[in-house]
């Protein structure tokens, strides 16, 4: 804020990562995560930083750099570790998707950065992964509906608001009824 500059916050996490460790030991997936924290130190310039936060997750802050900027590290960074990476004489190949949050344009503070940062990494994965994509305020939106459907389905279940109906299932060639199906019904206090 103090410079005035913009800067990117890149989450970036291993498509399928938990398979490397479950078929080839938690040692391999140690130098697979080492192989991965090169190429990512490669991508960027001395004055960014990359972090791993845990598990397979890094955090990329790349000073200095505006959306554009951002979709070509980004893009270099796919394209890095999608290359085989040679560990004990195996072949490992993986992914990653990346979401991206931009100061000042999405957060002024570190905590939301990083969160919407995590937030457009999701979106990424949902678009098939190995992509990056930009937080956009819909995707806050999206997950706070989530969010809220989850506790409202809880309370549902705690305050009786399911009701249970059966109907009928018909053959249409003879009009006999062939069968039924069971109808679970929700009556939402506010939403009906």
């Amino acid at each position: 804020a103090r410079d005035k500059q913009e800067f990117s916050v890149l989450f970036l996490d291993l498509d399928r990562f938990k398979y490397v460790n479950d078929s080839m030991g938690h040692a391999v997936g140690d130098k697979l995560l080492q192989s991965v924290a090169n190429r990512l130190k490669i991508c960027v310039r001395e004055a960014d930083t990359v972090a791993r936060l845990g598990g397979d997750e890094f955090v990329i802050l790349l000073r200095d750099t505006n959306i554009n900027g951002a979709a070509r590290v980004a893009q270099n960074m796919l394209k890095s570790i999608e290359a085989a990476h040679t560990i004990d004489d195996l072949q490992i190949f993986t992914h990653d998707s990346i979401g991206i949050s931009v100061y000042p344009s999405n957060a002024q503070d570190v905590e939301k950065l990083i969160k919407y940062a995590d937030t457009a990494m999701y979106r990424a994965k949902e678009e098939g992964r190995n992509n990056f994509q930009f937080f956009a305020a819909e995707m806050n939106l999206r997950s706070n509906l989530l969010f809220s459907l989850e506790k409202d389905l809880r309370l549902a279940l705690e305050r009786n608001e399911f009701s249970l109906h059966y109907q009928a299932q018909a053959d249409i060639a003879s009009g006999k009824i062939c069968g039924a199906e069971a109808l679970l019904r929700w009556k939402h206090p506010e939403k009906g």
